[in-house]
């Protein structure tokens, strides 16, 4: 107040007027710009009542600044002027006499600053892509509505361990931060799955301050697995969690010796609770004794006979194969005497000149696989013409030996031993627990096979013939092989 010279630049003949000022984004003062700004007044030594009152009118679209009327009343006089200020303002007000040296000093009686409110609604709703929200019940907040602030952001967060991301936005404001309220079955998960969502309040109360939280539906789904020959009771599963409408995908583990209906479990969690893979048996086929591959099965003839097997087994503990025990064409001896076993020779190409021992072979493709007894029964010796049993005959085994796929099985098979027509013997045993594979008894080496009388036997097996004791004629015996699980007396 005073400088004549602005006075008069103003249109203000006096050097008592009255204005105001502000300063730029820089802080710097700015010029006085136009007469509203100034006006003549008549001051006095024992002070003047000035009044200072600030209106908002709008929030820009971030929601950082606010654009309001700041008017002043004083000395009979009103001036208003627009102006953009931070959402965090500040004011002050201080008294100047220009370029005078006098001074003027400030006695603020009241200050009054208006704030913009409007009434924000929020609302709990499920997530888009909720399969099923008939169970969703929508949280109670109270009142429906409340009164905020235009220009705030408010911050929701699913729990307090989600403020320090919330914070790290631009428009966060650590006094508008609020947990959201619980949800049975459903969590509040935000803005793309952030945990959290913000909202900026506008300067309207029309639906544009109804604000939705979103909660999205907690889910799983239970893959179980189950062999064909044993439906119902299931040998393992998976469990995979998150929110309705995720995408799933469970690959079915591999089980030597099945093949499940489904090789990978796809989905979105929400559409079944439950999806169950059921493992077929494949053909439990009989492999090479000298190098047992699933990938390379053979097709053994019957020894002494150009016959294929032609007979495959399934299941999941089986005896997939043993060699028919022949010993060939005779002359009876008054002495006692020992007959060599045929050679297992094979019919498929890829075989076709293998000559081997004789063996058995046993799968246990069970998920808990370890734990059986190969056993051998025999039936007395008989003469097929009259059906008299051979007395004193019986079979021996030497030089047996155990092949496994895969190679890192262990069991234990009889090395040696003879068997009597009519009795029953342990061949082979194992303890492996739960590694599923197969196992092949074979009864002698490359060693042991050799040629007698044109036949190609296997010298590891043998007939023993009392002296005197056959008659003219064929016999044949019949051996039963038999796997028993030994953990489960089966």
């Amino acid at each position: 107040m005073g400088d004549s010279n602005i006075g008069t630049s103003l249109g203000v003949n006096s050097k008592q007027y009255a204005s105001f000022r502000h300063t730029d984004s820089a802080g710097k003062l700015q010029t006085i710009g136009s007469n509203d700004q100034a006006q003549n007044v008549s001051l006095s030594r024992g002070g003047d009542d000035v009044g200072f009152a600030w209106a908002p009118v709008s929030v820009s679209s971030d929601g950082r600044q606010v654009v309001g009327n700041i008017t002043i009343t004083g000395y009979g006089k009103t001036w208003t002027q627009t102006v953009t200020v931070a959402r965090n303002m500040g004011f002050s007000v201080f008294g100047s006499t220009g370029n005078e040296t006098s001074t003027m000093s400030v006695n603020m009686k009241t200050f009054s600053v208006k704030y913009g409110t409007v009434q924000a609604t929020f609302n709990g709703v499920a997530a888009k892509t909720t399969v099923d929200a008939s169970d969703f019940k929508a949280p109670v907040f109270n009142p429906a509505q409340k009164p905020a602030v235009v220009g705030n952001t408010v911050t929701v967060v699913q729990s307090d361990a989600d403020v320090d991301a919330a914070s790290k936005t631009t428009k966060f404001d650590p006094n508008f931060v609020y947990v959201a309220p619980k949800v049975a079955g459903y969590d509040f998960t935000g803005d793309n799955r952030k945990n959290y969502q913000q909202f900026t309040i506008a300067n309207s109360d029309d639906d544009t301050n109804h604000f939705d939280l979103t909660y999205e539906k907690k889910n799983k789904v239970t893959i179980k697995y189950q062999y064909a020959t044993q439906l119902g009771t299931y040998f393992d599963s998976v469990t995979k969690s998150g929110y309705d409408g995720d995408d799933y995908s469970v690959t079915s583990p591999d089980i030597v010796g099945y093949k499940p209906d489904i090789a990978t479990v796809t989905g979105k969690l929400g559409d079944k609770d439950t999806v169950i893979v059921t493992y077929a048996p494949l053909v439990n086929k009989p492999l090479n004794p000298f190098d047992p591959d699933y990938a390379k099965p053979v097709n053994p003839l019957i020894p002494g006979t150009d016959t294929p097997v032609g007979k495959e087994q399934s299941g999941i503990l089986t005896v997939d194969y043993a060699s028919t025990l022949d010993f060939g064409k005779q002359k009876i001896s008054g002495q006692s005497t020992t007959y060599a076993a045929s050679a297992q020779k094979f019919a498929d190409d890829a075989h076709s000149t293998l000559i081997a021992p004789v063996y058995a072979q046993v799968s246990d493709l069970r998920a808990q696989a370890g734990g059986w007894t190969l056993q051998l029964a025999t039936s007395a010796l008989k003469n097929k013409t009259t059906g008299k049993p051979l007395q004193g005959a019986s079979l021996s085994f030497d030089n047996a030996k155990m092949a496994t796929t895969p190679g890192k099985l262990t069991g234990n098979v009889v090395d040696k031993q003879t068997v009597a027509f009519g009795q029953s013997a342990t061949i082979m045993t194992t303890n492996q627990a739960n590694i599923p594979g197969t196992w092949l008894a074979v009864f002698g080496g490359q060693s042991d096979l050799g040629q007698t009388d044109g036949r190609d036997v296997d010298q590891a097996v043998k007939l023993a013939i009392p002296g005197g004791s056959a008659q003219q004629g064929d016999y044949t015996a019949d051996l039963t092989w038999t796997v028993l699980d030994t953990v489960g007396n089966k």
